[in-house]
Parts: C-alpha cells; structure tokens; sequence
C-alpha cells in the first residue's frame, strides 16, 4: 500500500499536523509493509528537504506549481457570504 502525505509548509517550518499524518504513515508502512512518499509545494530550502528525508518516508516529491504555495484552507473554511 501507498500514503501520501501532503506536507504543508508555513514561514519556512513544517507545520505539526503534517507531521502527525506522516508519523502516522510510517507506522501504517510498518504493519502493512508499504511505502511512504512525501508532497511538498515548490519552493523549498535544501536544508528542510534534508530534513524531510532524515523522517523515513521512502520518497520526497516536490510539487511544482504556483498555486500550491502558498497553500491556504480558507476556501474551504470561510463562511459564505451565503452563509451568513
């Protein structure tokens, strides 16, 4: 089986929910013997894709497209003016 975690990134850092799924994703590898691949948006400092790496996922795909970063959930989370 393959996970895929989307790894958001904010101001540089990793944010602690995206850690989560993949701690949570290395531990489902484990018991079902499959792999773990990484999405991280471009661009991307050397330093924290090293950093990824050293987590354990089996791959790290960087995704280059100008609409993923910065990537926001306000589309998603914001009331409608509908809604109001």
């Amino acid at each position: 089986m393959r996970y895929r975690i989307y790894i958001e990134v904010f101001g540089g850092s990793f944010k602690g929910a995206s850690l989560e799924a993949l701690g949570a994703a290395l531990l489902l590898k484990e018991k079902a013997d499959g792999e773990v691949e990484l999405l991280v948006p471009e661009p991307l400092e050397s330093e924290a894709l090293e950093e990824l790496r050293n987590y354990g996922a089996d791959r790290v795909l960087v995704l280059k497209n100008p609409g993923l970063s910065p990537y926001t959930c306000l589309l998603y989370t914001s009331p409608s003016p509908r809604d109001l």
